[in-house]
């Protein structure tokens, strides 16, 4: 029995010690290729979204879809590892649009929607206002009348 326990305890140590160590490179690979990853981002496509308080979202340009107001807030909608992830700000849509000059293909399209004419799937609806399904996102985005012209521009329809 001796020899038993004498014989399992260093096997189980040393069991425990390669799995540890095999894990934390597994874990630092990954985050290596992650920073990699980041640094092939253009710093002008990444773009800062803040709030009145200190919260903020840095998002990819092309990664933005589209942002919805909500009484006090503003809900981001945008993809992270090809996913939809959305977070709430405390802010304004004015704020959020200034944030956007240097993206000309991140537009307003309703008073309470900013949309991101390069993730538009598919437009429906009339010159009264469309409905932008978005890559991505089942639900429409709508195109009110006094965007209607802007969205056609960008769009080139």
């Amino acid at each position: 029995v001796i020899c038993v326990v004498v014989g399992i305890l260093p096997t189980v140590v040393i069991y425990i010690w390669v799995q540890k160590t095999d894990s934390e490179s597994r874990l630092k690979e990954m985050l290596s290729k992650q920073h990699a990853f980041e640094n092939l981002v253009d710093e002008s496509e990444i773009i800062t979204l803040s709030g009145k308080t200190k919260n903020e979202l840095k998002v990819v340009a092309g990664d933005f879809l589209y942002a919805e107001v909500l009484k006090n807030y503003v809900t981001i909608y945008y993809l992270q590892n090809n996913e939809v992830v959305t977070k709430s700000l405390r802010t304004t849509l004015s704020q959020i649009t200034e944030s956007f000059e240097d993206h000309p293909q991140l537009v307003r399209c309703h008073r309470a929607f900013i949309v991101n004419t390069s993730n538009i799937a598919d437009i429906s609806g009339n010159s009264r206002g469309y409905q932008l399904t978005l890559n991505h996102i089942k639900t429409p985005v709508p195109a009110s009348r006094s965007y209607v012209n802007i969205i056609r521009e960008m769009l080139k329809i």
